[in-house]
């Protein structure tokens, strides 16, 4: 991990070595890291709504199963001269592709039991999926923005790091079964944040 006083924009790159061979390397001109990280000292961590997980997974697997039955039909009518039939099988592979990827997401973090996010000592460390982090240094950081809903908590970070069009990045904390758990969880959110010197931004 850095050191508090690199995370706060030191410009120099800084090379670390982990314990499987892997060398991250630091500096304000990369871009964030998004590999699996293992967490030091952690502060808050923000766990998934797993009931919601668990459905979202569900949907998804039953969502690929329909679309590898209608590719089987696709092909089955094909071989019969239905010419047609072998584009919508082609779709439905496509679509059955792009619908497995959030599926194993979903299936990932449920039976790891990954969370949104951990606080650490030094940087924010987001799961992306339950083997990809991005490790944000609250050095580089420019503002953050808690904007409550009914459901959700959605976190809006800037800083020159961002690549997104809308200039923000977003963690989604969205808890449909659990929104009385919100309250508690807005509070600590504003409480680390401002423990690890994060401008917040007011809610417009």
């Amino acid at each position: 991990m850095a050191s508090e006083d690199k995370a706060r924009g030191a410009s120099k790159d800084e090379a670390t070595e982990t314990e499987d061979g892997e060398v991250r390397v630091t500096s304000d001109d990369d871009q964030i890291e998004d590999s699996r990280v293992d967490l030091d000292g952690v502060q808050l961590t923000i766990p998934e709504d797993r009931r919601r997980l668990a459905l979202y997974a569900a949907l998804d697997v039953f969502a690929v199963i329909g679309l590898l039955i209608l590719m089987w039909l696709g092909l089955a009518f094909g071989s019969q001269g239905i010419i047609w039939a072998y584009l919508v099988s082609l779709l439905a592979l496509a679509a059955c592709w792009f619908t497995f990827r959030p599926c194993f997401k979903f299936v990932g973090k449920l039976m790891r039991h990954v969370g949104v996010c951990d606080f650490c000592a030094d940087e924010l460390v987001v799961h992306v999926t339950s083997k990809k982090d991005d490790v944000i240094p609250y050095g580089r950081i420019r503002d953050a923005q808690i904007v409550r809903e009914p459901k959700a908590i959605r976190l809006l970070l800037t800083g020159e790091w961002v690549t997104h069009p809308a200039g923000v990045y977003y963690v989604g904390i969205a808890y449909p079964f659990q929104p009385e758990l919100l309250d508690g969880l807005e509070a600590e959110l504003r409480d680390v944040l401002k423990a690890n010197h994060v401008k917040l931004r007011k809610q417009a």
